[in-house]
């Protein structure tokens, strides 16, 4: 399983700037999450849900997902392991009757309080920010 170097270069030309809502340090936020909780990852997407809402996601290479969600300032840690972040993003009907919640739904998983953190981005270095884990 090859790792993706996920690096400020990469987000600035992945991320579209003008959905972000100011969060100027979106990248710093990112890169340091991933150095904090030593994510390996091996893809990364983001998605403009409605509203137009924009959620950047990290698969791992444990195959879980790690979401940083510029609407409520939150960051998760899925409770469940994933085959994609397609995956993740269609999780269906028939998923969730098997108690089985992806994005949108991951604070219906147990230990949530332990999987997010909320953070003021705009106001905070996260360079002391906790693991997730």
């Amino acid at each position: 399983m090859k790792l993706l170097n996920i690096t400020n270069k990469l987000l600035n030309e992945f991320l579209p700037s003008d959905v972000w809502y100011g969060f100027k340090n979106i990248n710093e936020i990112i890169l340091n999450c991933i150095d904090k909780n030593n994510i390996k990852p091996i893809d990364h997407s983001w998605y403009q849900s409605g509203g137009g809402l924009c959620h950047y996601f990290i698969l791992d290479n444990d195959e879980h997902i790690w979401s940083f969600h510029c609407s409520d300032e939150v960051i998760e840690y899925s409770y469940n392991r994933w085959n994609s972040i397609d995956d993740y993003l269609e999780s269906d009907e028939e998923k969730i009757k098997d108690g089985i919640y992806g994005f949108g739904f991951e604070c219906e998983n147990p230990n949530y309080d332990e999987r997010y953190k909320t953070r003021k981005w705009f106001w905070y270095s996260f360079n002391d920010y906790k693991t997730l884990k």
